[in-house]
């Protein structure tokens, strides 16, 4: 108790409680799930056993560390998918998304995928990567971040699925595409200030996002636009994770600083979130990729960490415009917190 009340009361010494291991592991575990889970829970704990503010956000830090170090997951995560459609909804480069059943709702099972010319070590830290993404995300609750419920491991033998609300509508630029007269620039603002609210919400929890694009942006039943995919997030002044590796097709949306390959950090942050958000917002409003008039393809990174910007849409206010430019400014210290991005747009829905 006292390891854990100086850790959310902000000491950076966490050995004691992500050091546990064996028999240790899943009481602990559950023990601060249910912390982070219930604010009576939480507010008692304080009062009991912290001298100082404590800072709720640190449990999932350490809930996902302990996790990591020793193997294992919470079971509270753990359940069963009451049935599964046969032939897979999406197939992607990492994962294949299938429909099932759960509790008489309909789920979305994203199925890790395993390649033949991977190493044992590989197999081993794509596992970890996607469990890490699975319990980051599970911690998430906010109207403008998808839920997620859990991960089955029975209906694919071998293989985990993350288990998600089904959205019928698919991304944005999906929904976009199928109801255009249900996309007008009005309703791209109102998507645009919810996907700045549920970055805000990251943020606060110090969780950086990472994949900020319209790919990323779900569009529920009720059209509210719900961020997902947390594959890249990392925590706010994690150091530990390189991602040099995972950038395939990503350049577009992402922050000069993380292209620079002589800067001193590819780690995505809070302000690279920002720098993202510019693009996407240009993404949004022509319904194509960021683009650039006169670059090639091959030549996008170069051109972003040279000072290249995409096209502003010719659809988009001056306003908005200057608010773009000022999110991929390239001097991180001039780009706006999101918190303020959001209060401005919700000033415009």
């Amino acid at each position: 108790m006292e390891a854990l009340a100086k850790y959310v009361e902000g000491d950076k010494d966490n050995a004691k409680l992500i050091n546990l291991r064996g028999i240790e592991v899943q009481p602990a575990l559950l023990y601060m799930q249910r912390l982070y889970d219930d604010d009576k829970r939480w507010k008692k704990f304080t009062k009991k056993h912290c001298k100082v503010a404590a800072e709720k956000s640190r449990l999932i830090h350490v809930i996902v560390k302990l996790s990591q170090q020793s193997g294992e997951l919470p079971l509270s995560l753990y359940l069963r998918v009451d049935q599964v459609n046969s032939d897979a909804e999406r197939r992607g480069n990492y994962a294949d998304v299938f429909r099932g059943k759960l509790r008489d709702h309909d789920v979305a099972l994203k199925r890790l995928i395993y390649f033949s010319a991977m190493t044992a070590e590989e197999r081993q830290q794509h596992s970890n990567n996607f469990a890490r993404e699975a319990l980051m995300w599970r911690q998430m609750k906010h109207e403008n971040v998808l839920e997620l419920y859990g991960i089955d491991i029975v209906r694919f033998p071998g293989s985990s699925c993350m288990v998600l609300p089904w959205v019928e509508h698919g991304n944005i630029r999906e929904y976009m595409r199928k109801a255009p007269s249900e996309s007008s620039d009005v309703q791209k603002n109102k998507w645009l200030s919810q996907t700045a609210n549920g970055l805000t919400y990251l943020h606060e929890q110090n969780i950086v996002h990472g994949d900020i694009r319209g790919a990323n942006i779900l569009i529920s039943t009720d059209k509210v636009a719900k961020l997902a995919d947390f594959g890249l997030s990392v925590f706010a002044g994690e150091e530990s994770r390189s991602f040099h590796s995972q950038r395939g097709g990503l350049e577009r949306w992402m922050a000069p600083e993380l292209l620079n390959t002589e800067g001193p950090s590819s780690r995505p942050t809070k302000m690279s979130d920002v720098y993202s958000f510019g693009p996407l917002c240009c993404e949004i409003y022509s319904d194509k990729d960021p683009v650039w008039e006169t670059v090639n393809e091959e030549h996008v990174g170069k051109m972003i960490v040279a000072g290249a910007r995409p096209t502003i849409p010719t659809n988009m206010n001056d306003w908005f415009s200057a608010l773009v430019t000022e999110c991929w400014n390239v001097d991180i210290d001039k780009r706006p917190m999101i918190s303020d991005v959001a209060a401005r747009l919700s000033t415009v829905v």
